[in-house]
């Protein structure tokens, strides 16, 4: 969803929706930056949750992509 929309475009709800489908199956020391993400990975939780947390951890998020990825 990253290299789709880029990572500037890029939302919580884009990577919440993204993650969830695999989430159940991903072993949590393998998860890094993303373990934050699949605690409100039920799309009706994002909803609960601030919006100046969604755009600390999507900032977070896109710092540690820009750092580790070559996107």
């Amino acid at each position: 969803v990253i290299k789709e929309k880029g990572l500037e475009h890029v939302t919580v709800e884009d990577l919440v929706a993204e993650i969830t489908p695999k989430g159940r199956g991903i072993h949590r020391s393998n998860l890094k930056i993303l373990v934050p993400v699949l605690v409100v990975h039920h799309s009706y939780m994002v909803t609960l949750v601030p919006d100046s947390v969604k755009k600390e951890l999507l900032q977070r998020i896109r710092a540690f992509l820009a750092q580790h990825s070559t996107l």
